[in-house]
């Protein structure tokens, strides 16, 4: 009787084993990141199948056990060793339907009224429980046989996907290292249990050739991805849900076309209410996305509520806008001493003058914009410095022209007054990977070497890691000769990202004493470019703000819908705003509160230090404080002037990153779109510089500004920003100083 009782054990432990395995997954997975690698391609259903298969042979087992030990003499019956098979069979028979439920579920209840000596409730459970895995056997059977069809005929399993509708679908158009990385990426987010999302390749392939493509089928499988070898304009996608669509091609003129080939009569009506996100590095999908968006409206009847959300998702800028948020320039010069008489020297030096060598150059022109500090530029690349200097032009002409430190473009007021250079730009043609870059680094003069942050990008990962090596090397050769422990950060591009992780394993050296002086980050692999963080890029940021939580945040469909709404109607605002909170950890570094670098601190101490000094520039800017007399709050008010001065010139420079020009012309074109400023051709009379002595109007130590005062001043003591203002008053074309955006606040 013992071995019937361990059998029955055995049944319930069998049916519970991966119920205790998948719960004991989910929970790491939640409370835990997990690893998309360890998935295995073996099929979900095929450990509950066997799982359920012995669960029934321990009872069929239990059954025909008794019935052996309880035979009468002189009565046929099985041996053990026969029985064990014969159970094994009925077990089998009883996915396919084929078998006699009833009798094996009598037999068992008058085992147990023997086992007992009396009936019990035991009885009407196991009668319960045999029932139930006679049911659901032979729905875990199916399952198996569709997921055998599904695997065979893929378009089998997208549209029964479609029937949880509560499942967010995302549709990849081309299956490639990037579009399999931010799957992963999506799958690591957090979920819940029953609202895990659909992950649809399309125009998957294997090339018998190309080992890569069935590497990369390998992998999408592993993830749990439908995998559809047809274009993703040629398959039926689901009306009913949340849709989210990434054009994703590594061509990007195949991005274009697809988007095309979505606004057809036969695509159109499965864009109603979803989310299109267009990869692209370059201005090209402007003009599609306005005809776009008029051919749905116009030739298919699209209502405004009906639009789909297009976001276009420029992967380069994303990434340079994180690393400068996530390590700002000033890192290295913290420590250093600066003021207003003697501002400090911030030197950044750029190898490699390629896609994301070219966004470096153009983000660190608006980043570096801070008080009492003085940005220098280097530029080393094998091209012409003709040549780079025409493709920044391509972007702005006026850039390059607020470098040079005579240009009419600095002129402050009417009387000539000159501003400030935005930066310097020093332009070195050379190999990186010759004699020639050596001499140059080693150079006694510094010019190099002297460099306060570096990032390397010369287009593989080989030249990256060995270049970045290099230059760690002979600044630390500098310091170790000079005595100075003077602070660098080298950041370098390394596409593979298992690479990128095991690099970061060291990022602080110390070559002069026990602190770190020489800070080294790989940045840009495929994990992080194409990962939520840069892709569903934030709108706003704390210094406390976490991606994830971000993204979590706007998992509410009508909330995200309408802030995506409000970016792609007003793609400008949407980076301004941007810009202004990302640029909001220089204005704090500007201020002077920062005491502490990464290069002293890290992790949860580094962020405590930079929330700390947030709630101190907050009590600065607001004037919390107090003010021993009424020279310390005209002292505190010229603060706020220059803040509002950087704050414009902050603007200024992301502005014209951004393509906009100055126009002195507004009131011609202001008659036609009835604003000041021209946003089809990019042109905004706003970009002009301004004084430090902030508003011509009243103003206290709490940044409270007295309307009725503005305009008030002399018109000769007016810069060109004061100057503008007044005229657009005049012109009834704005009512107010525009210097009063300007003013810093505790929460931007």
């Amino acid at each position: 009787m013992n071995c019937i009782v361990t059998l029955l054990i055995l049944s319930l432990v069998f049916i519970a084993s991966p119920l205790v395995y998948y719960v004991g997954k989910f929970l790491k997975n939640y409370f835990f990141t997990p690893d998309v690698n360890s998935k295995s391609g073996v099929s979900k259903m095929l450990p509950i199948s066997l799982s359920l298969i012995c669960s029934i042979w321990c009872l069929r087992y239990a059954v025909g056990y008794y019935d052996i030990i309880t035979a009468t003499e002189g009565t046929y019956t099985l041996n053990r060793f026969e029985e064990i098979f014969n159970s094994i069979a009925h077990a089998l028979q009883t996915f396919s339907m084929d078998e006699d439920y009833t009798g094996y579920i009598l037999s068992g209840k008058a085992m147990l009224r023997d086992l007992f000596g009396v009936d019990t409730k035991w009885q009407t459970v196991y009668g319960v429980y045999a029932s139930l895995l006679n049911f659901f056997a032979p729905i875990v059977g199916g399952a198996i046989i569709f997921e055998i069809l599904a695997s065979i005929f893929p378009k089998l399993k997208l549209r029964s996907s479609y029937v949880a509708y509560w499942k967010e679908k995302y549709f990849f158009s081309e299956l490639n290292d990037e579009s399999l990385a931010l799957a992963k990426s999506i799958s690591l987010a957090k979920y819940p249990i029953f609202r895990k999302p659909v992950i649809i390749f399309t125009d998957t392939y294997t090339d018998d050739e190309n080992e890569k493509s069935s590497e990369l089928l390998l992998e999408a499988k592993k993830l749990g991805a439908i995998c559809i070898p047809d274009d993703l304009a040629n398959i039926v996608k689901n009306k009913r849900g949340e849709r989210r669509f990434f054009l994703i091609d590594r061509e990007e003129i195949g991005n274009l076309q697809l988007l095309a080939k979505l606004s057809d009569k036969q695509n159109c009506r499965y864009l109603k209410g979803s989310e299109v996100y267009m990869f692209t590095d370059s201005d090209a999908y402007h003009q599609v996305e306005k005809q776009f968006f008029d051919k749905l409206k116009n030739v298919h009847g699209f209502s405004e509520d009906e639009l789909p959300i297009f976001i276009p998702v420029n992967s380069y800028k994303n990434l340079i806008t994180n690393l400068l948020s996530d390590l700002p320039l000033y890192e290295p010069i913290v420590k250093k001493e600066r003021s207003k008489e003697n501002p400090a020297d911030l030197t950044v030096t750029i190898l490699g003058t390629g896609s994301i060598g070219r966004e470096m150059f153009l983000s660190a022109y608006w980043y570096g914009q801070m008080l009492d500090t003085r940005l220098h530029i280097n530029v080393v690349s094998q091209e012409s410095e003709k040549v780079f200097r025409s493709r920044i032009d391509y972007a702005n002409p006026e850039i390059l022209r607020t470098a040079d430190k005579d240009d009419e473009i600095l002129k402050v007021n009417s009387r000539g007054d000159m501003a400030d250079p935005y930066c310097t730009v020093r332009y070195y043609q050379c190999d990186v990977k010759s004699s020639d870059f050596i001499s140059l680094i080693k150079n006694a003069d510094g010019t190099l070497a002297d460099s306060d942050y570096f990032l390397v990008a010369l287009g593989s990962d080989e030249d990256n890691i060995a270049v970045a090596d290099t230059v760690r090397r002979y600044v630390g050769e500098r310091n170790i000769s000079t005595h100075n422990a003077k602070r660098t950060v080298v950041a370098y591009v390394v596409y593979d990202s298992e690479l990128a992780r095991t690099l970061n394993g060291t990022k602080r050296y110390s070559f002069v004493s026990e602190a770190c002086d020489v800070y080294t980050c790989a940045i840009g692999s495929l994990d992080e470019v194409y990962s939520i963080n840069n892709v569903f890029m934030q709108a706003s940021v704390s210094l406390s703000q976490k991606a994830e939580e971000f993204y979590q945040s706007i998992q509410n469909k009508e909330k995200r819908a309408s802030w995506h709404k409000g970016r792609s109607r007003d793609d400008y605002k949407y980076w301004a705003n941007l810009a202004r909170g990302k640029h909001l950890k220089y204005k704090i570094f500007s201020l002077g509160v920062y005491t502490d670098s990464i290069f002293e601190l890290d992790g949860d101490e580094y962020r405590r230090s930079r929330d700390e000094a947030f709630e101190k520039y907050k009590n600065i800017v607001l004037g919390n404080c107090e003010f021993p007399d009424e020279k310390a709050v005209k002292a505190h008010i010229t603060l706020l002037h220059r803040m509002a001065w950087l704050e414009h010139r902050r603007w200024n420079a992301f502005t014209r990153v951004y393509g906009f020009r100055h126009s002195s012309d507004y009131d011609t074109y202001a008659k036609q779109s009835g604003s000041y400023k021209q946003m089809d051709i990019k042109l905004h009379p706003c970009l002009v510089e301004c004084d430090q002595l902030g508003i011509r109007g009243a103003i206290d130590e709490h940044c409270a500004i007295d309307e009725e005062t503005l305009f008030k001043a002399d018109e000769s003591e007016l810069d060109l920003l004061d100057e503008l203002s007044y005229d657009l008053k005049k012109r009834g074309l704005n009512g107010y100083d525009f210097k009063l955006y300007d003013y810093p606040n505790g929460d931007c």
